[in-house]
């Protein structure tokens, strides 16, 4: 059986899932946040008050907005250049490396 080529935009998998999610988070009374342009400026303060729950708390859905940042070489322990241990534990010797390295990363990160 050949495939029909159409101007339609396909359906995935993914979009069911987006969509049976989206519906289940509406059933349930919770905010699903699909525009990210809308998380740019809001407070803690106003996504709980947006996201409040007729139940008590709040919950607040977001999806796929986030700019991942993670970088395995920023570590709280390893090994430096010459072999030597370091950790960033409180009563760590070695602490002020791996603690000036994260503080610098998360420094660069916007």
């Amino acid at each position: 059986m050949r495939e029909q080529k159409t101007n339609k935009k396909t359906s995935t998998l993914g979009d069911f899932f987006d969509q049976a999610v989206s519906s289940l988070l509406q059933e349930l009374g919770v905010v699903f946040v699909t525009n990210c342009s809308s998380l740019k400026d809001l407070t803690v303060q106003d996504a709980s008050k947006l996201s409040r729950l007729s139940s008590g708390g709040s919950l607040l859905a977001i999806n796929s907005c986030w700019q991942e940042n993670y970088d395995p070489s920023i570590a709280c322990s390893g090994f430096g250049q010459k072999g030597d241990i370091y950790t960033c534990y409180t009563n760590s010797s070695t602490k002020e490396f791996p603690l000036d390295r994260m503080w610098k990363y998360l420094d660069s990160v916007q």
